[in-house]
């Protein structure tokens, strides 16, 4: 995966949440920190990014999984796909 800077926009976008959301989560160690370019410019890297993302979704699968079981649910076709898709593609959830 090719290294990129993001910018707070396009970090919005990506992870969907707001800006004032991500500096929370920054303060509390749970994103990644910004990298300061210059006095007013901040960015972010875009495989640390990504990661977050990847692990927020792994654990909501994992979570669903747990639930599933629990109650006896059968399973999810569509989370059934995406959990197939995603190991063709080489990645884990």
């Amino acid at each position: 995966m090719e290294t990129r800077l993001l910018r707070m926009p396009e970090v919005v976008r990506i992870t969907g949440l707001r800006p004032s959301t991500i500096y929370k989560l920054i303060r509390s160690a749970e994103f990644p920190r910004s990298i300061k370019l210059t006095k007013k410019t901040t960015a972010w890297d875009s495989r640390l990014v990504e990661s977050w993302v990847k692990e927020k979704v792994s654990q909501i699968h994992k979570n669903i999984s747990i639930t599933k079981r629990a109650k006896g649910w059968r399973e999810d076709p569509i989370l059934a796909r995406v959990e197939s898709v995603s190991k063709e593609d080489g990645d884990e959830l």
